[in-house]
C-alpha cells in the first residue's frame, strides 16, 4: 500500500514557516525590488541601509531619480556598498532598478510573496530568496498561461 499524503499536515507546516519568514528582523523598507537588495546582503553576510530622498549618507544623496555620490549619478544595476552594508536606494530612483533579475513572470501570492522566474538559474534549488519560490523562465510562463486571479497556491 503506497503511503499517503497529509496535506493538512504539509499546509500547517508551511504556515508555520510562512509566519517565521514573516517575522524575521528585516529593515521596513517598501517596494517590490526591496527583495534583491536584502537577498544580495544575506547572501554576502551584509547589513542593509536604507537612503530617503533628502537624506545624506556620506557621499550619497538623491537628485530627481539619480542616486548621486559626489555629484555623479551612479550606474544602475549595480549594489551601492558603504561601510560594510548595501544601500537601498529610495523607490523610484534608477539605481533601484535592476532590469532581469526577476525574470520573465511573476504570480504574487499575496504579503510580499511570489512566484517569478530568474536569470540566475544557477541557484533554483537553493534557499537564496527571502521567500519567494524562483522557477527557470520558461516554467513560470508555462504557470503563468495556467494560472487565473484567486487560485489557491499551496507549496510542498
Amino acid at each position: 500500500m503506497a503511503d499517503t499524503l497529509d496535506t493538512d499536515a504539509l499546509t500547517k507546516r508551511f504556515r508555520e514557516r510562512a509566519a517565521a519568514v514573516k517575522n524575521r528582523p528585516l529593515p521596513p523598507v517598501a517596494g517590490e525590488e526591496r527583495r534583491h537588495f536584502i537577498e544580495q546582503a544575506r547572501e554576502n553576510g551584509m547589513s542593509v541601509v536604507k537612503l530617503e530622498r533628502g537624506q545624506r549618507l556620506g557621499d550619497l544623496y538623491v537628485s530627481g531619480n539619480e542616486v548621486m555620490s559626489n555629484g555623479f549619478p551612479l550606474a544602475q544595476g549595480e549594489l551601492i556598498l558603504r561601510g560594510g552594508a548595501i544601500v537601498i536606494p529610495p523607490v523610484g530612483t534608477r539605481q533601484r532598478q535592476f532590469p532581469d533579475v526577476l525574470g520573465t513572470h511573476r504570480l504574487n501570492l499575496g504579503d510580499g510573496y511570489a512566484l517569478h522566474g530568474t536569470q540566475a538559474v544557477s541557484q533554483l534549488g537553493r534557499s537564496v530568496s527571502h521567500g519567494c519560490v524562483r522557477l527557470a523562465n520558461e516554467d513560470i510562463a508555462r504557470l503563468y498561461d495556467m494560472a487565473n486571479v484567486g487560485d489557491e497556491v499551496v507549496i510542498y
